[in-house]
């Protein structure tokens, strides 16, 4: 018999509903446009990601963030999607949320890998020039 998973329906943080509007758009929204024009702009296959999923999360943080802190008048936005993208990678390495929920999908990838942990503690201002312009393109990017 095949039992339905339930898709989560907020970040793992519980800090931002997948449905939240910005500016007309679905968060959800959101991150696949910004998924799948990250994808065809490397020439990767789309494959979307799933609701639940740190990806997926990653995105929906940073996009959020980003926007709500612009909103809040902070327009720097490459520091807001870092702040925001630094937030969710350290909820998903030390609370691992897909351990205590079936919402939660653990990562393909491990994450608590060195490089990310060390730009997760920096400010943006501090982070190597090249972690700088990752972080600009990170709305587009789930890693």
């Amino acid at each position: 018999m095949f039992v339905k998973k339930e898709v989560p329906n907020c970040t793992a943080m519980n800090n931002f509903k997948y449905d939240a509007e910005f500016y007309g758009y679905k968060l959800s929204e959101l991150v696949y446009a910004a998924h799948k024009f990250n994808c065809e702009s490397n020439n990767w296959t789309f494959h979307p990601l799933k609701p639940g999923a740190y990806g997926y999360d990653s995105l929906a943080v940073s996009i959020a963030f980003a926007i709500s802190e612009y909103e809040k008048g902070n327009t720097n936005l490459p520091e807001n999607i870092h702040i925001g993208w630094s937030k969710n990678y350290v909820f998903w390495r030390d609370e691992k949320p897909y351990e205590d929920s079936i919402l939660y999908i653990r990562p393909y990838v491990p994450i608590n890998d060195e490089r990310r942990n060390k730009c997760a503690e920096l400010d943006f201002n501090n982070l190597e020039k090249d972690e700088q312009i990752k972080d600009y393109y990170r709305l587009l990017d789930s890693s």
